[in-house]
């Protein structure tokens, strides 16, 4: 995705159509590298992403949803073919 400037605070991100509650997510992450504050002993300070870090961080998550939908799909679709199975 291509983004407007290498550095953006939530709100910037917000409007670009990012729910609060995944760059939230995104900052919470313990291995995440790419969010910080500004002036970290403050509570209230603003939280800046580094866009290109925050969208590897996008892929990787879609990527893992991905893969775990597929294997739920698969696992299940094996169990009901031997549930047929059994019962012919």
């Amino acid at each position: 995705m291509d983004y407007p400037k290498a550095i953006m605070n939530i709100s910037e991100l917000k409007c670009m159509g990012f729910p609060r509650a995944l760059l939230m997510e995104a900052y919470r992450d313990p291995k995440q590298d790419f969010a910080t504050k500004v002036d970290p002993s403050k509570t209230n300070s603003t939280i800046i992403f580094d866009t290109a870090g925050f969208d590897k961080w996008i892929a990787k998550r879609i990527k893992l949803q991905t893969a775990e939908f597929a294997s739920q799909r698969r696992r299940n679709a094996t169990y009901r073919w031997k549930m047929i199975k059994e019962a012919i």
